[in-house]
């Protein structure tokens, strides 16, 4: 949210903060190892990430008066693909859309951030403790004791 609210604070052109931001080797919010986005296909230019669209769509219907700032963070995500095809628009840039338009502070988002990411992380560890044997890595084995089959 600090990159996004950066580029909407600052920069009018998009390709050059992008340009910017992928010199420095820091840029958040793109790039999904599921939904990965295909360097042929700009039918989306949020990449194929489906919950992105989900957001963006319910921060457009929800939030009409914000349709601005929604534009331009469509457009830096579609900077991200022009510079980097294979880098579609992930749910943490979703997310900071949907910050954004309920202006929120980056402080406070993060805590948003949290929670919104807490039923997964349980999910995985269930998932890697029960289902998926072989997936079992650190840090959980010093952490979470494995039943033993």
């Amino acid at each position: 949210m600090r990159q996004t609210g950066e580029y909407l604070d600052g920069s009018e052109n998009p390709d050059d903060y992008v340009a910017h931001l992928l010199k420095s080797g820091k840029i958040y919010g793109f790039g999904h190892r599921i939904h990965k986005t295909d360097v042929n296909d700009f039918s989306d230019v949020l990449g194929k990430d489906p919950r992105v669209s989900l957001y963006i769509e319910a921060c457009r219907e929800g939030f009409p008066e914000k349709s601005i700032i929604i534009d331009r963070l469509v457009a830096y995500a579609a900077a991200v693909r022009r510079a980097h095809p294979n880098l579609g628009a992930n749910t943490d840039f979703g997310a900071s859309v949907l910050f954004h338009v309920l202006d929120l502070s980056a402080n406070i988002a993060v805590g948003f951030f949290a929670a919104f990411r807490s039923p997964g992380i349980c999910a995985q560890i269930v998932n890697e403790l029960d289902v998926k044997g072989n997936s079992r890595r650190p840090p959980f084995p010093p952490v979470l004791p494995y039943p033993k089959r």
